[in-house]
């Protein structure tokens, strides 16, 4: 039974190392990828007020339709910047929360050891007054 409990908290520990670095690469990926979409970000801003300015002097027309797709593939590109943030954000909380775990299970390994380093005493008291008694009978 100790044995399986081991193997058991062996495999759950492993798993949950697993489950942060998976976490921590996860983090990784989203924090690359708002900094890679900010950058887009910056990079159609210059590029529309630029292309702003040269289309005003040709079409009037022509430069609102484009800045106008331009605004809303900004919309889109902050959008999704703002989710790439939530999920960054989501993964960070699920990181805590492993901790928060790991530190649960350490207390409870704490004190299934106590109770385990107890119950080893009361079998050694048991064994040692089982002796005494067979020696008073004989």
């Amino acid at each position: 039974l100790g044995r399986n409990r081991e193997a058991e908290r062996k495999d759950f520990l492993s798993e949950r190392r697993k489950r942060e670095e998976e976490l921590q690469l996860k983090i990784a990926h989203l924090e690359a990828s708002v900094a890679e979409q900010s950058a887009q970000v910056m990079m159609q801003k210059e590029t529309r007020e630029r292309e702003r300015v040269e289309l005003r002097e040709h079409m009037e027309k022509m430069a609102a339709k484009h800045v106008e797709d331009k605004s809303e593939l900004m919309q889109n590109l902050e959008r999704q910047c703002r989710l790439t943030q939530e999920q960054l954000d989501d993964a960070r909380r699920e990181l805590e929360h492993a901790k928060s775990m790991q530190h649960r299970l350490k207390a409870t390994e704490a004190g299934a050891k106590e109770a385990v380093s107890r119950l080893e005493g009361e079998l050694k008291s048991a064994k040692s007054a089982e002796k005494t008694q067979k020696q008073r009978i004989a």
